[in-house]
């Protein structure tokens, strides 16, 4: 039972977790800092039932390391020497994870973590881990996806910001129409398949010029980026937690921080902004709401986070969905679960219940397709 009253359910017995680490984006050093904080938090908090007994390296460049550990293993010390040792194939170390039938929980952030890639991988060789589903993956990364469903899903009363999509390969074109759409008012201009604020810029005025110059600036990121009026108002968000395959609603928070935006320097780097969990009223209860309509259509594996703009006349516009929320202690994620008076080891427990949970679907499904051929 957590502060709110919520039931956890029984206890979990011993899992074995392998971390995966690393990754081919650019948040590889921001998923080694989550590393680091994993083994901070387990080693004050764990109550034995989470075991790590590997730890896996993406390098930038392709390559895999896997480090076996032994009991007793200080583990802060394969943070200098993550990229050592054997490389071994990925067709190797999916083999390896099959046999020992291991939780792997993924800390791969942004492309290939985050985006369908390495959930699919995991689907098709029914790996056990918190990977969830291609589409929940692939829709929350798509900024523009995700907010055209969100306006399907969710409360009438939850708002879609008018967007505008400018695709690279179409570059004039979108230009044109984007400054047509926009003319002078002041915009939110960002990549769309890219997290943690990377690129976004508030532009007075938009002109061909300027546009041109991000577009630049873009090439190789993403293929397109976004074009918003800039809104003004609190930063909401609603973080989900999965119980047992049921999405329930962790305290909402507002995020305060004293620039333009809540940027990428902010979040990771200065660390410049606050977390408060405002007192009950009829806007945050709508955003709850809406938040649990989208988790429970789109069925996340164990979390996700909701951002959203709530004007100061109580209009609620949807901003973003994050599948996979970043896990540093000064994350907007783990500060909700340590409100809801949940540890990370709990956390790691409940994605093998949300995993077995989703495995035994995934098996049912298998076993109707296998009767549908025979």
């Amino acid at each position: 039972m957590n502060k709110s009253g919520k039931s956890l359910g029984s206890a979990t017995e011993l899992v074995d977790v392998a971390l995966l680490v690393g990754g081919r984006s650019t948040e590889h050093g921001f998923s080694v800092s989550m590393f680091q904080n994993f083994v901070e938090q387990l080693s004050q908090t764990n109550d034995g039932q989470v075991r790590i007994t590997n730890v896996v390296y993406l390098s930038t460049d392709g390559q895999v390391y896997v480090h076996e550990v032994s009991e007793g293993q200080p583990l802060l010390s394969l943070t200098n020497r993550l990229q050592s040792g054997e490389a071994w194939t990925v067709e190797r170390l999916c083999a390896t994870f099959r046999q020992s039938k291991q939780f792997v929980f993924s800390l791969i952030q942004g492309r290939e973590g985050e985006d369908g890639q390495l959930q699919g991988l995991a689907g098709v060789l029914g790996l056990n881990g918190n990977f969830s589903n291609v589409y929940a993956a692939a829709m929350g990364i798509d900024k523009w996806t995700s907010s055209v469903l969100a306006q399907e899903i969710m409360s009438p009363k939850v708002r879609r910001i008018p967007t505008m999509v400018v695709r690279l390969n179409e570059l004039s074109n979108g230009i044109r129409e984007a400054i047509r759409q926009f003319g002078d008012i002041e915009c939110v201009i960002k990549p769309n398949a890219l997290n943690g604020s990377l690129f976004i810029r508030i532009l007075p005025r938009l002109t061909e010029g300027v546009l041109l110059e991000y577009a630049r600036e873009l090439q190789g990121y993403d293929d397109r980026f976004l074009i918003q009026p800039r809104l003004r108002g609190r930063e909401i968000t609603c973080g989900i937690l999965y119980i047992d395959g049921i999405p329930s609603a962790l305290p909402v928070a507002e995020i305060k921080h004293g620039g333009d935006f809540f940027s990428y320097n902010e979040k990771y780097e200065t660390h410049g902004f606050k977390i408060v969990f405002p007192a009950e009223e009829a806007a945050i209860a709508e955003i709850r709401s809406a938040s649990l309509s989208l988790a429970e259509w789109v069925d996340f594996h164990t979390m996700c986070r909701i951002d959203y703009i709530l004007t100061d006349s109580d209009e609620i516009y949807f901003l973003e969905v994050n599948p996979l929320p970043g896990l540093l202690s000064s994350s907007i994620y783990p500060r909700m679960l340590r409100e809801e008076g949940l540890t990370l080891s709990d956390f790691i427990l409940l994605s093998a219940r949300n995993d077995a949970v989703y495995q035994k679907r995934r098996a049912e499904q298998i076993r109707a397709i296998q009767r549908f051929r025979s």
